[in-house]
């Protein structure tokens, strides 16, 4: 409700070398800022309003627009519980809802959290590492009131999954498993079923292994993969709205 106006989410976390994973987030906060103040070059009104304060999962904060069209929920899931904290930012300021408890034993590492673009669906990966698997977890989610249902869950065993993404249309979901790129079907009545491998590593390097990482779902309906080295090419799915080798 204000073109001048940013609300900015953001967490704090400390270091802990003794346990992994070594950073653990306690505190979310938001920060005000007047993008036109200062002779237009921005100040911060409001700095590191406190929002939450607890164990909070690594890297999971994510945010979608409610059904009306114009609010805001972001959710930020807790460290090792299936407890998930939402938030409301309207024209008035931000309101707290009541935290849901959803699904089975969680547990948090490196990973990514997105919601499908249509806001329908909510998903969460956690990787920790190939002696523990990883744990992805697929939520339907109501724009409206804002709550979690039919909960479903693929673990398995691999030593590098990073990312997340889903296709514009909200019907794919793409998971970088490090050495394959895997499609799921997001309207299959059991999602874990629907898999199909899209990709393989093919041994490139420029200079490190170009495995798949972290993704993100362009403005230009495309979507982008990057590495978990410091490599010069992204992975790129072309056609993200098409079933199986048809993604490109």
């Amino acid at each position: 409700g204000n073109d001048s106006i940013i609300y900015l989410i953001h967490e704090q976390s400390s270091l802990n070398p003794v346990v992994v994973p070594y950073s653990f987030v306690y505190l979310a906060h938001y920060s005000i800022i007047n993008i036109l103040a200062n002779n237009g070059q921005g100040e911060v009104v409001n700095k590191s309003i406190s929002l939450l304060q607890d164990t909070l999962c690594y890297g999971k904060l994510t945010a979608v627009k409610h059904g009306n069209g114009r609010d805001w929920w972001f959710v930020i899931p807790a460290y090792n519980q299936p407890l998930y904290y939402k938030f409301l930012l309207t024209p008035n300021g931000i309101d707290t809802f009541p935290p849901q408890l959803i699904g089975g034993p969680s547990y948090s590492s490196l990973g990514q959290a997105v919601f499908a673009p249509n806001g329908s669906k909510y998903i969460r990966l956690n990787n920790l590492g190939y002696d523990y698997g990883y744990y992805l977890d697929i939520m339907d989610f109501d724009r409206c009131s804002g709550m979690f249902s039919n909960y479903q869950s693929i673990n398995g065993t691999s030593a590098t999954t990073y990312g997340l993404s889903v296709s514009p249309n909200s019907k794919y979901l793409y998971f970088s498993k490090g050495l394959e790129l895997l499609q799921y079907d997001l309207s299959a009545n059991n999602i874990n079923t629907s898999e199909f491998k899209v990709a393989d590593y093919d041994g490139f390097e420029n200079p490190l292994p170009t495995i798949f990482g972290m993704s993100q779902l362009a403005p230009d309906g495309k979507i982008y993969v990057s590495s978990n080295w410091n490599v010069k090419n992204y992975h790129v799915i072309q056609n993200p709205n098409e079933a199986g080798f048809e993604c490109k």
